[in-house]
């Protein structure tokens, strides 16, 4: 069902739409004939979304790649249902990657002498 997906959004074919990281409906807008995308929006969701997730500066888009004749302006989200997962960070992992950065420090501040130095 799922025909398009980079990092950020997710394009379902089967319902004509777009699915933002915030869980925001994006609706189909227009199709760009020259670079061969349909552009999918939703100004009224994105306006008040923190996330900002888009680049351009004039309404949030996205751009799915497809053929001209699987662009459909009509779309299906009723009876959609939109789940956030939310995943609590390990602790462990955290700790871990906090620690990484101290050995390289240690070896600077010792190579030039400067172990009395605080570095935070």
């Amino acid at each position: 069902m799922v025909s398009h997906k980079d990092g950020r959004r997710v394009y379902i074919a089967g319902w004509s739409i777009v699915l933002c990281p915030m869980g925001n409906i994006l609706h189909p807008g227009f199709y760009k004939k020259p670079i061969k995308r349909g552009v999918f929006y939703n100004r009224n969701a994105c306006k008040g979304c923190v996330r900002k997730c888009a680049a351009e500066k004039r309404g949030r888009r996205h751009q799915a790649p497809m053929t001209e004749e699987d662009f459909s302006k009509l779309y299906a989200d009723a009876g959609l249902l939109i789940k956030q997962i939310r995943i609590r960070p390990d602790s462990g992992t955290i700790s871990q990657r906090k620690s990484v950065v101290e050995h390289p420090f240690g070896t600077m501040k010792r190579g030039v002498d400067a172990a009395y130095c605080l570095t935070r």
